[in-house]
């Protein structure tokens, strides 16, 4: 509710042309009441084009997106590497418009052509799409369950274990906005002072780079500001990230290094 009021607010305020979406945001891990953020974009008479970065979308909270049907949108995008077992870089586009590359070179004119090639590189990680997305859609757990649901039922169970560990409690309310991926509290404990989001930490010394480098683990870290009673403070988040081959063992190693961490 929060999030549709700020975006309705800012709507009126700047009455923008073009607007950019995302889906799922990737740090911190939000999925966006997006179908409401379209329908008030729609709504604003200024808008004209709307485009939905998606890059997390696909094989993470859906196996099958139908633009068309579910999204009332001008452009949307989704890679296929990040959840859908494709190969760098692979990303399915939608556009209701005829598109055509900024820089015209080989099969000029035919847009779906023109995307085989990618900078110097052969296209390989293009005509393998395919069998990745097959793959998406007929992977079944030992309990039957489709990718989506068996990640999403992981990591709800992997999150309500890590809290308990780490005696935090919920980062946000995890029925709205979490998706295969969800944003943990970190305990109070940790010095989070090397650790910023999107900012490399070169020293070496921040929580992430630790996780790394002495427990083998790869997560993403970092120091959110948060209004807590109306004063702005910093508090320390992981995004925790649940994939086909996320195992128990996998869960128990992050609990145990946070905890072990100083």
């Amino acid at each position: 509710a929060l999030i549709l009021q700020n975006f309705e607010v800012a709507l009126q305020k700047y009455k923008p042309t073009y607007i950019y979406l995302d889906h799922i945001s990737s740090q911190p891990a939000i999925t966006m009441p997006l179908e409401s953020m379209i329908d008030l974009c729609r709504r604003t008479p200024s808008v004209k084009e709307i485009a939905v970065d998606a890059a997390h979308a696909l094989g993470n909270i859906a196996t099958k997106i139908s633009v068309e049907k579910q999204y009332d949108v001008d452009f949307y995008f989704t890679n296929l590497h990040k959840w859908a077992f494709a190969s760098h870089s692979v990303c399915a586009l939608y556009s209701r418009l005829p598109l055509e590359h900024v820089v015209l070179s080989w099969d000029a004119g035919n847009f779906q052509q023109e995307c085989r090639w990618s900078g110097t590189r052969d296209y390989a990680a293009y005509v393998s799409a395919y069998e990745a997305l097959c793959q998406l859609e007929q992977w079944r757990s030992d309990q039957s369950l489709d990718v989506a649901t068996y990640n999403s039922r992981g990591i709800v169970a992997a999150a309500a274990d890590l809290r308990s560990a780490w005696d935090v409690g919920p980062a946000y309310d995890e029925d709205e906005c979490a998706s295969s991926m969800i944003m943990l509290k970190l305990p109070p404990h940790l010095d989070l002072s090397h650790d910023r989001p999107g900012v490399p930490d070169t020293s070496g010394l921040g929580i992430r780079s630790r996780l790394r480098s002495q427990y083998n683990i790869e997560a993403a870290v970092a120091a959110f500001p948060v209004l807590r009673e109306n004063m702005k403070q910093e508090e320390g988040f992981l995004r925790l990230s649940h994939a086909v081959y996320t195992s128990d063992d996998d869960i128990t190693r992050l609990r145990d290094a946070i905890l072990e961490m100083r």
